[in-house]
C-alpha cells in the first residue's frame, strides 16, 4: 500500500470516528440497529465508505502477500530439488568415474563428466546459501559442503590408478555428509518437513 493510500485510510478511519463521537447520542441508537433490519443512514454510509476504501487498500496488499509466499515456497521447492538431483548426478558420476578407476579404463570423458557436476553442484549451492543465511546467518553448512566438493574435485583431479579408488571413495563419503548435514539446514530453512 502506497503512503498516499495509508494517509486517505487513516484520515477516513478519523472522520469515521469523529462523526461516532459527535453522535454519541445516535451510536447508542445505532449500535441496537446493527442487529436489525433497520440502521441510521450516516451509519449505513460511514460503514460502507469505510468498507470500500478497506477493500480497495486492504485487499491487494492480502493477495500481494499471498503472491509473494507462493513464489518463495516454488522457488525454495526449486534450488531443494535441483540440490538433491546434483548430489544424486554426482553420485553416480563418481561410481562410473571409480568403476573405470579400477578397471584401467579411465576415460577424460569419466573425469571431466564427474567434474562437471561438481561445478554444477557448487553453482547451485549459490542459491541454497542465499537461502539458508537469511534464516540462519551464522550456518556454515554450504561452506562445509564447497570444501568437500572442491576436495572431492582434487581428489579425482589427482586419481590416476586403481589404487585411487578408496581416497575417490572417501573423498565423496565426505562429500555426502556435508551435503546431507546442508540438506537437513535446508529443508529447516525452507520450513519443509
Amino acid at each position: 500500500m502506497s503512503n498516499v493510500g495509508l494517509v486517505l485510510y487513516a484520515l477516513l478511519a478519523l472522520v469515521v470516528i469523529a462523526l461516532l463521537i459527535w453522535k454519541a447520542n445516535y451510536l447508542k441508537s445505532a449500535l441496537k440497529y446493527v442487529a436489525k433490519d433497520e440502521m441510521p443512514i450516516w451509519l449505513s454510509v460511514a460503514l460502507a465508505v469505510f468498507a470500500a476504501v478497506g477493500t480497495y487498500y486492504v485487499a491487494p496488499l492480502v493477495n500481494e502477500n499471498f503472491e509473494f509466499q507462493k513464489n518463495r515456497s516454488a522457488h525454495l521447492l526449486s534450488t531443494v530439488d535441483e540440490l538433491n538431483k546434483g548430489v544424486v548426478d554426482l553420485a553416480i558420476s563418481v561410481r562410473k568415474f571409480n568403476d573405470a578407476l579400477y578397471d584401467g579404463g579411465l576415460k577424460k570423458s569419466r573425469r571431466g563428466d564427474a567434474l562437471d557436476k561438481i561445478a554444477e553442484l557448487q553453482w547451485r549451492l549459490v542459491a541454497a546459501d542465499v537461502i539458508i543465511r537469511r534464516v540462519y546467518p551464522s550456518d556454515t553448512s554450504t561452506k562445509d559442503f564447497s570444501q568437500a566438493l572442491a576436495n572431492l574435485q582434487n581428489v579425482i583431479i589427482e586419481a590416476k590408478k586403481p589404487s585411487d579408488q578408496d581416497k575417490v571413495a572417501d573423498a565423496y563419503v565426505l562429500t555426502l555428509k556435508k551435503a546431507r548435514h546442508c540438506m537437513v539446514i535446508l529443508y529447516d530453512a525452507a520450513r519443509i518437513n
